[in-house]
């Protein structure tokens, strides 16, 4: 994900939290909150601020540190999923949504006032919902300009989404190795490695790797379609209302009301709800984003807008929701447990493992196919060198917050799979706890071999074979697919 170094002139001052549900998550050492508190430390503090502390301390800390910076001009519009939607709890949900507001004020002043209550939580949302509602077309010329400029490079033509880069089409080809997936299937189960090769091989090839984007081909097909656009727009005011009512509500449902909306028919609103999940699991928060360095026609402002709304407001309505009535917005209702801003890896997997027992595999060859790429994936990102590459995952201890937040990444692809591959059958899917599979991959965890960084480098050019081996023996992280898998027997 990229981050938008696009520094916003308006800061205003924190609240303090006083929600008894936090109070809840953190008295009882959440291990999916607790992750990300320690990343969000680790990467703007210091060692000490996280180690051999209560959740309750290093939230507190965690928090000091976010302001601090804030006031100081730390404060940027979507400034990457480490410092908005990943810590949403330090009142970067409240942030988030500003930020969107913001964008759409970088169009033609349409920001006209937005207030807070004590707790921060925004009680209006009319400039948005007004943009939405009655937004002209050619105010998308100076959102994407200013975001293009952001990012310092031109805006690239359409078609382009469709056409991968050099250093695109290198990766490509490398994740798609033969040898390589059949050892990673038969690492899951041996009667399966034949079909899983061939599910892992089509999933990669439709994901494919484009411009920062995979599944082009449903870009396009949202780009270029008015009604699929439409559903965003409806899908994002229906977003917006569900902030100011506050009412409970679930994520899956409100897309589908907001397709339908667009005049699609239920079926037809399902799966269009499952598409615009796949690219909400390709930029998380930063979603509408992914669109700014694209040359878009005027009518798709509403399009990067709407994208940019639904993906940060999901963050807010998930803490939001599960602070104060303790039941999930953006998972399914079957799943329980974990506060965590990152439902992305578990939509994304859900996709992809529907598509594949769509196209006729079964359900077990789904969930391997699927978790085998989203474990391409973990150990191919380096997120703002902030330490996600495989080279520096395994130069670091196993409980490090790095490898936690991993962990966590884990445990919502191997939920996600599961739950996809099961979705349309005839199969009732069982209610699952997503930090109970958390807490089984902790239990189950390894440590790394003693390998200096110098040998990690160099392994890295000759034998990544062999440090793959080694992240697995890290993470073990087979073991939270065989989890999900059990609670659905």
């Amino acid at each position: 994900m990229f981050s938008v170094l696009l520094t916003a002139t308006v800061w205003i001052p924190a609240k303090a939290v006083t929600s008894n549900g936090l109070d809840t998550f953190l008295s009882t050492g959440d291990q999916c909150l607790g992750s990300m508190i320690d990343r969000y430390i680790w990467v703007r503090g210091k060692d000490e601020d996280w180690q051999n502390k209560t959740l309750t301390r290093r939230y507190e800390v965690a928090r000091k540190l976010y302001f601090e910076q804030s006031k100081s001009g730390f404060h940027t519009i979507f400034n990457g999923p480490w410092d908005r939607a990943l810590v949403p709890i330090f009142e970067a949900q409240r942030d988030a949504i500003l930020d969107s507001l913001l964008v759409v004020d970088t169009t033609g002043n349409l920001l006209r006032e937005i207030t807070y209550d004590e707790q921060g939580n925004i009680l209006t949302l009319e400039a948005v919902d007004e943009y939405l509602r009655t937004g002209q077309s050619t105010q998308l010329v100076g959102l994407t300009q200013t975001v293009a400029r952001a990012f310092g490079a031109k805006q690239k033509k359409i078609d382009e989404i469709l056409n991968p880069t050099g250093t695109e089409a290198g990766y490509s080809s490398w994740a798609k190795y033969t040898a390589a997936i059949s050892i990673a299937c038969a690492q899951i189960s041996v009667l399966q490695t034949i079909n899983c090769t061939r599910a892992t091989s089509d999933l990669l090839s439709e994901a494919s790797y484009n411009s920062n984007m995979i599944l082009p081909k449903i870009w396009m097909e949202f780009i270029g379609d008015p009604r699929l656009r439409e559903g965003i727009r409806q899908s994002a005011l229906i977003l917006i209302n569900r902030i100011k009512s506050k009412e409970r509500g679930v994520l899956f449902e409100d897309l589908v009301s907001g397709f339908q909306g667009a005049t699609f028919s239920k079926p037809e609103a399902v799966e269009a709800a499952w598409k615009l999940l796949a690219l909400y699991g390709n930029g998380g928060p930063n979603t509408g984003y992914r669109l700014s360095a694209i040359e878009l026609p005027n009518e798709a402002s509403n399009m990067v807008v709407g994208l940019s709304v639904i993906s940060t407001a999901i963050s807010y309505l998930e803490f939001a929701q599960m602070l104060s009535q303790k039941s999930h917005y953006a998972f399914p209702t079957q799943a329980s447990g974990c506060l965590t801003p990152k439902p992305y890896h578990f939509w994304l997997n859900a996709y992809f493992s529907r598509w594949l027992v769509k196209k006729g595999y079964s359900p077990d060859v789904a969930q391997m196919a699927t978790y085998i790429v989203s474990k391409g994936y973990q150990v191919n990102r380096d997120i703002n060198n902030a330490g996600g590459g495989l080279d520096k995952i395994l130069s670091k201890p196993s409980d490090h917050p790095t490898n936690r937040v991993v962990r966590v990444d884990l445990t919502l692809a191997a939920a996600g799979s599961v739950y996809g591959s099961f979705i349309d059958k005839q199969k009732t899917i069982k209610s699952f706890s997503l930090v109970h599979g958390l807490l089984h991959l902790n239990e189950v965890r390894g440590e790394t071999g003693k390998l200096s960084k110098d040998l990690i480098q160099n392994l890295m050019a000759s034998d990544r074979m062999r440090l793959l081996r080694e992240w697995d023996q890290l993470f073990r992280p087979n073991e939270a697919l065989y989890y999900f898998r059990s609670q659905q027997d």
